[in-house]
């Protein structure tokens, strides 16, 4: 309990107050239910009573009805006589059914019903069977009416002992009546009587736990104002000197900060702009290099068409050769024709001994222009060689331009976003300046404020003194 607020004790006092307004609220509704069940019960009981008083009565008007028919005097008032006998009888009837239907408590009064209910069908029957007689044979039905007369007198000595004991079920219920209000309105007191003291108790201890409670924080609120509280404002003086103090070195620094992050960032620009170039440089070292690869390329394929047109002379030379050889053996058997025909083939074998010559010299020059031939062939495959070998070279070079570029183009990527991590650096050391300047002026601000709560700290000792009058 001792960990309850003030609050929560009032919120107790409150709950504990309407639960028993609760109780008593039930109490009276019980109390109002048994008045009124105790009101029903007697109101039947009146009836029932009332209800066997009638039927009495009935039962007597039916016997004298019965008796002046049977008397023969009233021939022409018969019918109303008839019809009254059957209404009284079923009054009679009608008003006992009643009664029984009460549930009563004594067995006594149980057991006179259930006497009453044979007898009364009997007395019923014998007023019909006597009422049926008259109609045709009136002697017989004077001579029945004896018969009829037993049965009235059976049923009445039956219901005479019943108005005296519902009297006392009606008693018995009275009692049960006020004895029930009596237990209740000195329960209902008595409960009252705990209610309020028990709220009285909670409301004191309540009380006398909020004044120690007020008590105590008054000692301590108390040992804040005069110890603890003055050594906090000269701790927080101190430190509001002291923050002051840093707060104007980091703000200058921070100043100093956000100056250079703001030439960091224009050197940043301009090695962007920088890397721009040497990558836009690079793209074109790259599409030169390709430009180079493709004439390369075709170089290569003229030079090879060149080889290929070179052996194609080489088959001519040997086509020229063989017709050299053949035109040399000709004039050779010209030379031996012309000696055999002596004297007359001297101009023949002059001729032959020309054609010789020419083959001779035909064979020399195709001899060279095979020898140049085939050193055009070398030198055709030794072109081809190279310039494929150029030609690799020049897709090495291609493909480490395409390197270099594809390098330059993430470095230049890479130097912008330096360049925006710069720019925003430089807006974040500008704006820790200003927060830094605004903590400065925050510790002035904390500075003059402890000189106002030495103000404040002889008001708190005034509140205390009062609270401590109120307190008692």
């Amino acid at each position: 309990m001792k960990t309850l607020t003030v609050s929560k004790r009032l919120h107790i006092i409150s709950v504990t107050g309407v639960v028993f307004s609760i109780a008593l609220s039930a109490f009276s509704l019980i109390a109002v239910s048994l008045a009124h069940q105790g009101t029903r019960d007697l109101a039947r009981m009146n009836k029932a009573l009332q209800k066997i008083i009638d039927a009495g009565t009935a039962r007597e008007a039916v016997r004298e009805n019965l008796l002046t028919l049977l008397s023969g005097d009233l021939t022409e008032d018969e019918p109303v006589r008839r019809e009254n006998i059957k209404n009284t009888l079923e009054e009679t009837l009608r008003h006992v059914t009643v009664a029984a239907q009460v549930p009563y408590a004594r067995p006594e009064t149980r057991d006179g019903f259930a006497r009453l209910t044979p007898a009364l069908e009997d007395f019923a029957g014998k007023t019909r069977e006597t009422m049926a007689l008259a109609a045709t044979h009136l002697s017989k039905a004077r001579a029945n009416y004896d018969v009829f007369l037993d049965s009235h007198q059976r049923l009445q000595s039956l219901m005479r002992p019943l108005a005296p004991l519902i009297e006392a079920e009606l008693v018995d219920v009275e009692r049960g009546v006020f004895a029930r209000g009596r237990g209740l309105r000195a329960l209902t007191y008595t409960f009252c009587f705990v209610s309020l003291v028990g709220l009285l108790a909670l409301s004191a201890w309540a009380g006398r736990r909020v004044t120690r409670d007020l008590t105590r924080a008054m000692r301590v609120v108390q040992q804040l104002s005069t110890v603890v509280l003055p050594q906090k404002l000269e701790v927080a003086r101190h430190n509001a000197k002291e923050t002051m103090s840093h707060s104007n070195g980091v703000s200058a620094a921070a100043e100093q900060a956000s100056r250079s992050n703001q030439l960091v960032a224009a050197g940043v620009q301009e090695l962007a702009t920088s890397v721009e170039d040497v990558a836009h440089n690079a793209h074109e070292a790259a599409r030169v290099a390709t430009e180079a690869v493709r004439i390369a390329e075709a170089t290569t394929r003229t030079v090879t068409r060149l080889g290929e047109s070179s052996g194609d002379i080489g088959q001519i030379i040997q086509v020229i050769d063989r017709i050299a050889e053949q035109t040399n053996l000709l004039a050779l058997n010209a030379t031996i024709e012309a000696a055999r025909a002596g004297e007359a083939g001297k101009g023949f074998g002059v001729v032959a001994g020309e054609v010789k010559d020419l083959a001779k010299e035909t064979a020399k020059a195709t001899e060279e222009i095979r020898h140049k031939v085939e050193t055009i062939q070398g030198d055709t495959t030794s072109a081809v060689k190279a310039i494929e070998a150029i030609g690799d070279i020049i897709k090495k070079i291609n493909t480490y331009q395409g390197n270099i570029a594809g390098a330059m183009e993430e470095q230049s990527a890479i130097t912008k976003e330096i360049g925006v991590s710069a720019a925003e650096t430089a807006r974040s050391s500008s704006q820790i300046a200003q927060s830094i300047t605004g903590v400065a002026q925050m510790a002035r601000n904390t500075f003059a404020q402890t000189e106002d709560t030495q103000v404040t700290q002889k008001e708190i000792q005034d509140h205390i003194d009062q609270l401590q009058r109120f307190i008692g």
